[in-house]
Formats: structure tokens, C-alpha cells, sequence
């Protein structure tokens, strides 16, 4: 599996791809060809797990609020 990472990962950025993209694309790679359970079936679970929480609601809230008060003075 690391010969096929090592390979992926070089070809791709020989084609002049975005790092980014590039890391994009193997992570999803490998975890539809080496894994029993694929990436994209618990992507959605994952997601609203680490979403589902009050302090990330709250945070943003904080700064709105904070914000809209400096601009009435």
C-alpha cells in the first residue's frame, strides 16, 4: 500500500496538481481500494458528530454579537 501512495502521490504532483488536491484525491483513493469500510458512508456521521456541538454554535454567536454592538457606537 505505501508503494502505491508514494507512487500516486509523486505522479499526481508531476502533473503540476495543487498539494492540496493532490491529498485530496489519495485519501479517497485509499480508502475506497484498501479499506472495508470506505471514507464516503461515515463522512456524514463524522461531520455532524464534530458539528453537533454547543461551543461551535456558541463561539460564533459570541463574535457576532460583539461585533454588532461595536457598530452602533
Amino acid at each position: 500500500m505505501m508503494s502505491y501512495l508514494v507512487v500516486g502521490l509523486l505522479g499526481l504532483l508531476a502533473l503540476t496538481i495543487p498539494v492540496g488536491i493532490v491529498l485530496f484525491l489519495l485519501g479517497f483513493g485509499v480508502s475506497n481500494f484498501f479499506s472495508a469500510f470506505p471514507l464516503m458512508k461515515a463522512l456524514g456521521r463524522m461531520v455532524w458528530s464534530t458539528s453537533n456541538s454547543s461551543s461551535l454554535i456558541a463561539i460564533p454567536f459570541f463574535i457576532l454579537l460583539g461585533r454588532s454592538w461595536c457598530d452602533r457606537a
